[in-house]
């Protein structure tokens, strides 16, 4: 519990990803092609910026801080 992960230029990441132990997710430039569904802690700090193809249910509303800079949101 508490745990930061650094998961920077990961690539084939599992389809579900449980990073609820994590108070700070680094997810920089990663590429979550495949990845359906990932489980953020309650008042996690996470880093998406940079990252391709972010989940199409992304639920972000227990994080405290979120950094999406230059992800594609469409």
């Amino acid at each position: 519990e508490g745990a930061r992960i650094d998961l920077g230029g990961a690539h084939h990441l599992p389809e579900e990803l449980d990073l609820s132990m994590c108070s700070v997710v680094d997810m920089f430039d990663c590429d979550l092609e495949g990845v359906e569904r990932i489980k953020f802690g309650e008042g996690a700090l996470v880093n998406l910026s940079c990252a391709d193809n972010l989940p199409k249910d992304l639920d972000l509303s227990m994080c405290s801080k979120v950094n999406l800079s230059e992800c594609y949101l469409i």
